[in-house]
């Protein structure tokens, strides 16, 4: 049985074989523990690109800042095992955006400039798109009010 007490061992190892059950299984309770598992390096270097999609996924997820997550990401790629793993990790962010739909705010910014983050150009970029196409799409006709 999965629990609090032992998820991070079974998250280790659900993405070291990458067992998308598992995966699945374990997402819901590291999203509801973010806190304790967002500022672990165990965590960024054990979780694979896979298991970082299904946690974004999760509801839970929603809940928490955009620059919470950015900067969880950020560690996330950092410790990367090698370059190769790196560069996975970096192309991956823009799906990890979308599922999240994180957008480049003015807050966000602020609070990437005075944690003094270095986020990649390519990730920068990937943020800007996101708020221009949040800005271009129409109002969906559930939300206006009726008369």
């Amino acid at each position: 049985m999965i629990e609090e007490t032992n998820v991070s061992e079974v998250w280790s190892a659900a993405n070291a074989t990458k067992n998308e059950v598992l995966i699945g299984v374990c997402a819901p309770l590291v999203a509801m523990n973010w806190e304790m598992f967002a500022p672990s390096r165990l965590f960024h270097v054990n979780t694979e690109i896979e298991g970082m999609m299904s946690l974004l996924g999760c509801t839970r997820m929603a809940e928490e800042s955009g620059a919470s997550i950015i900067k969880a990401l950020l560690e996330w790629r950092n410790a990367s095992r090698d370059d190769k793993t790196r560069t996975a990790r970096t192309t991956a962010f823009r799906d990890m955006v979308s599922v999240l739909g994180i957008r480049d705010t003015p807050d966000l910014i602020k609070y990437l400039f005075v944690e003094g983050l270095e986020i990649p150009a390519e990730w920068r970029r990937c943020l800007a798109e996101e708020q221009k196409t949040a800005k271009e799409e129409p109002i969906a006709s559930s939300s206006m009010p009726s008369y």
